[in-house]
């Protein structure tokens, strides 16, 4: 094994305060419900939902709120990105250290796989000067339109930019 690919969020970075927050924030404002992180959790854990943006939309429906997706989508990125990078997403915190991707880096090649935007990821892991560590990072941004994640394409992308067939 000569690779290593890592989700963001959950793996790299604490979320809970950030992406959770916001859903909460957005599922109550448009459709009137307070829900608890364990609500939150048991939706994800359904699986078939791409991003917190699917998720948030199908927790309002199933609160009885009916909003176009844009509305949520822009309420949701207020609220997380604020306007300039300076909303939730400052909330997060990493659950690794720069030196210890670096000592994994030293023995294998490093790359991301995540659900974010580009400028979301680049954003967070130059914050937590995590960037240097990764030789590839492929986003929602660099697949096509009804292939994000689970779909495996991201992690084909990576290993290809990575030079190997398979990694953990």
């Amino acid at each position: 094994m000569k690779a290593i690919l890592f989700d963001l969020d959950g793996v790299l970075v604490d979320v809970s305060d950030s992406y959770n927050l916001t859903i909460k924030t957005v599922v109550e404002r448009l459709a009137g419900r307070v829900v608890s992180d364990e609500d939150i959790e048991s939706c994800r854990s359904r699986g078939g939902l791409n991003d917190d943006w699917d998720l948030t939309e199908l927790m309002i429906r199933e609160a009885g709120g009916r909003v176009e997706r844009s509305a949520i989508v822009s309420l949701f990125q207020k609220i997380y990105r604020g306007e300039n990078f300076d909303g939730l997403i400052l909330k997060e915190s990493p659950l690794l250290k720069p030196s210890t991707l670096g000592l994994l880096r030293g023995r294998f090649r490093l790359g991301i796989v995540t659900g974010r935007p580009r400028d979301e990821a680049a954003f967070t892991l130059d914050r937590f000067e995590m960037s240097p560590a990764f030789s590839v990072v492929v986003t929602k941004d660099d697949l096509p339109a009804g292939r994000l994640k689970p779909d495996p394409l991201g992690i084909t992308m990576a290993l290809s930019e990575l030079g190997v067939r398979d990694a953990i």
